[in-house]
C-alpha cells in the first residue's frame, strides 16, 4: 500500500468524522427538545472556525515538485468542512428555537447570521471548483494559524461555563467523543502530508503549523470529554 493511498483512506475517514461532529448534539436537541446549559459563544466560534476551514482549503494551493502546482490539495477539507457547516448551522438554529424563553428577533437575528455563513461557504466551494486563484504560501502558513485556532479554543468559554455552573449536561458527550477522535485521524492526516511535502523539497510550515493546532486541540477536547464523562456519572447507590 502505498503513502499516497493511506493518505486517501485517511482523507475520507476525517471526511466522515467531520461530517459527523453536531450529530450527537442534534440528536440530543430532538431528544431533550430543550436547549441546556450551553455557551453560545462557544458554538459560535466554532461555526465561524468551520467556514474558515473551508475558506483555508478553497485557496490554498500545495506545490507537487518546481514544476507542478496542486490546486486542490484539500479535497477532504471541502468535502467535510462544506457540508459539516449545514449540519452545523442547522444544530446552532435548533439551539436557539429550542432556548426557553427566546424572542422571535433573536431566532431570525441568528436564522439570518447562520444563511449568511451558509452562502459564504457555497460561493468559496464554486471559487474551488471552478477557478484556480490561490493564496501565497507563506499568505496560507499565516491562515494556518488563523483558521485552526477557531475550532480549537472554539469551546474553551463552554469549559470555562461548565466549571463554573458545576453543569456538564449541556453538551452531549458523544460531541466530544467524536470531536476526540476527529482530531487524532486529522494528525495522522498532516503527519502523512509532512512526510509527503518533505519527500517533494516542499514547504512544510503551514503542515507543521496545522499539525500542532489539532495536537492543542486533542487536548482541550480531551480533557472536555474526561470532565464530561466524569461530572455526569450517577452515584453508585442512587
Amino acid at each position: 500500500m502505498t503513502i499516497k493511498t493511506i493518505i486517501n483512506i485517511v482523507s475520507w475517514i476525517t471526511v466522515i468524522i467531520t461530517i459527523s461532529l453536531s450529530i450527537p448534539q442534534l440528536i440530543k436537541l430532538f431528544k431533550d427538545k430543550k436547549t441546556g446549559k450551553v455557551n453560545f459563544i462557544s458554538f459560535w466560534i466554532f461555526h465561524i472556525g468551520i467556514l474558515l476551514w473551508t475558506c483555508y482549503g478553497a485557496v490554498t494551493k500545495s506545490r507537487i515538485n518546481d514544476v507542478q502546482v496542486d490546486y486542490h490539495p484539500f479535497l477532504n477539507v471541502i468535502i467535510a468542512d462544506g457540508i459539516s457547516l449545514f449540519i452545523n448551522g442547522l444544530m446552532m438554529f435548533l439551539l436557539y428555537y429550542y432556548l426557553p424563553n427566546v424572542s422571535r428577533k433573536t431566532i431570525i437575528k441568528a436564522s439570518v447570521a447562520i444563511v449568511a455563513t451558509l452562502i459564504i461557504n457555497v460561493f468559496l466551494v464554486w471559487m474551488w471548483i471552478f477557478t484556480k486563484w490561490r493564496i501565497s504560501e507563506n499568505a496560507s502558513s499565516i491562515f494556518a494559524l488563523i483558521a485552526p485556532a477557531f475550532t480549537t479554543f472554539s469551546f474553551v468559554p463552554q469549559l470555562i461555563t461548565s466549571i463554573k455552573s458545576k453543569n456538564w449536561k449541556g453538551v452531549s458527550p458523544y460531541m466530544f467523543l467524536l470531536y476526540t477522535l476527529n482530531n487524532i485521524v486529522w494528525i495522522i492526516f498532516w503527519i502523512l502530508n509532512i512526510y509527503v511535502a518533505a519527500s517533494a523539497g516542499a514547504s512544510l510550515i503551514h503542515w507543521i503549523i496545522a499539525l500542532l493546532w489539532q495536537i492543542i486541540s486533542l487536548v482541550i477536547y480531551s480533557y472536555q470529554l474526561w470532565a464530561t464523562i466524569h461530572y455526569n456519572k450517577k452515584p453508585k447507590n442512587a
